[in-house]
């Protein structure tokens, strides 16, 4: 397994990411467009303190599908993400296992 560097230019971080998940180029426009609407939204109703892309892929993302290395997602046809906050792991887990049925579930008090 390949660690991110913080140092690593933002397109070597991706490209690292993308190899140590063999990830189809579409499966990383969709992490790519996550991060910017993480970021976006981040702004507005602070879903996260992580926001620079090095630590979001590595503390959001890869920890996200490091779940797959305890539990066969091929095998499974739906999940739900309770505590869902920002959509970890669920998002994630959605973009590299398409086929999945995803339930996102987050509760706000006193909203």
């Amino acid at each position: 397994m390949k660690i991110l560097t913080p140092f690593a230019e933002n397109g070597n971080k991706w490209a690292c990411f993308a190899q140590q998940f063999s990830l189809t180029k579409k499966q990383l426009d969709q992490f790519q467009q996550y991060e910017k609407l993480l970021r976006e939204w981040n702004d507005k109703i602070n879903l996260t303190a992580i926001t620079d892309t090095s630590n979001i892929i590595s503390d959001h993302f890869e920890d996200s599908i490091m779940l797959t290395k305890f539990v066969n997602f091929s095998k499974i046809s739906s999940i739900a993400d309770i505590g869902a906050g920002g959509g970890f792991p669920g998002i994630p887990l959605k973009i590299c296992f398409p086929h999945l049925s995803l339930i996102l579930i987050e509760v706000i008090l006193g909203a």
